[in-house]
């Protein structure tokens, strides 16, 4: 924006005031006729007021205006690419936090139930009904849980310091969350994400800025062997008493035009015209790059969406299974291995949907960062 502010200055008035003290060891003069005659005093001052006003270039100030202003265009552009990839962190950081937070519930409740099984083995190992070895696989496995519960705790502990480094707060704070819900879908179809890829994404609009600056510049710079037109008017006073005239105001119109700068208008061009050709490759890499994220986390998404039915079916069996098994193990049929291990399924299967829950949510908003809408904006909404 500087730049651009000065490239405007440029074309305005420029108005300069000069004063000036002059002294010299003797008389300013002529011979004429054999007759010394004293032109002026030896020591006097001038002041002087000048003015100088652009006129016409031939659009060389005009383009290169243009192309500064382009170049904010494409600030702002990459200036919300930047929120939006900040907000994107953020909210894969929140979900880490909350499938994190859920998996230490679910290794207490995994705990709660060896326990318990734990508890079941130790009564029948008094009645007689069972073999040490019952015992001992139950405190086996319920001190193997702790150590998991341990290190889940300290997964959620330092998920949640990333998180409120992120949102600029003290690693240490105990933020609370609130929960995410359900899963927001996704209208629209896969076409409909590629277009809006293209169309909304800031990084991919500031490009186009960049190629449109590069082209003004071409303009600018191809115009530098033009004419340049501007005039001046000058006031000036000059405090010397010979004179017959102390002040004294002159105006001008000014033709200049550049004959020969040693090539390099034609350098400068040439290289402007790389320049664009690069921008152009940029702009092309970086959209087929957006294009790829969608591609990513279109499938992430579906991926992620398919896996919580089958998730959620396999915690009702798992816990019908370990009702069934349960009931064997107390009719003598079975040993606490088994108990232990629909217990372990029963554990895996809860966290499996506690993470296609919070993966769902974060490949959502990686898809929305795809297409350039904020994580939580509806898609397709307008800005």
């Amino acid at each position: 924006e500087d730049r651009y502010r000065e490239d405007v200055a440029r074309i305005l008035p420029k108005v300069t005031l000069e004063g000036r003290y002059d002294w010299r060891n003797n008389d300013r003069g002529s011979v004429v006729g054999g007759l010394a005659v004293v032109a002026g005093e030896r020591d006097y001052g001038t002041a002087r007021a000048s003015l100088l006003v652009p006129l016409y270039d031939f659009g060389q100030s005009g383009a290169t205006r243009d192309a500064d202003q382009r170049r904010v265009d494409a600030a702002r552009h990459e200036s919300e690419r930047a929120r939006q990839e900040i907000a994107l962190a953020v909210s894969q950081a929140y979900f880490r936090v909350l499938e994190a937070r859920r998996i230490v519930e679910v290794v207490e409740e995994s705990i709660r139930l060896v326990e318990r099984q734990a508890a079941v083995a130790r009564d029948f190992l008094g009645q007689g009904l069972v073999a040490r070895s019952d015992v001992l696989t139950a405190e086996v496995q319920l001190a193997e849980r702790r150590q998991d519960l341990a290190r889940a705790r300290n997964n959620a502990a330092l998920a949640l310091a990333v998180l409120n480094r992120l949102i600029g707060e003290d690693q240490e704070r105990p933020t609370e969350l609130a929960e995410s819900g359900e899963v927001a879908p996704w209208a629209g179809g896969y076409p409909e994400a590629l277009r809006l890829a293209v169309d909304r994404r800031p990084d991919l609009a500031a490009l186009r800025f960049r190629i449109e600056a590069a082209q003004d510049d071409w303009r600018s710079s191809s115009r530098g062997h033009l004419p340049s037109l501007y005039a001046s008017a000058d006031w000036i006073y000059a405090a010397d008493d010979t004179l017959l005239n102390k002040d004294l105001f002159q105006a001008a119109a000014v033709v200049s035009v550049p004959l020969f700068d040693g090539l390099g208008t034609e350098f400068r061009t040439a290289r402007r015209e790389r320049e664009i050709a690069e921008a152009i490759d940029l702009r092309d890499e970086a959209t087929d790059e957006a294009l790829l994220q969608v591609k990513q986390a279109w499938l992430e998404f579906e991926e992620a969406q398919s896996r919580l039915p089958l998730a959620r079916r396999g915690i009702e069996l798992a816990e019908e299974n370990l009702r069934v098994i349960r009931d064997q193990y107390a009719e003598g049929l079975l040993s606490s291995a088994d108990v232990l291990a629909e217990e372990d399924r029963l554990s895996r299967s809860r966290t499996a949907l506690a993470r296609a829950q919070y993966d769902a949510h974060a490949a959502r908003a990686r898809l929305a960062a795809a297409v350039g809408e904020p994580p939580d904006a509806r898609p397709g909404s307008p800005e």
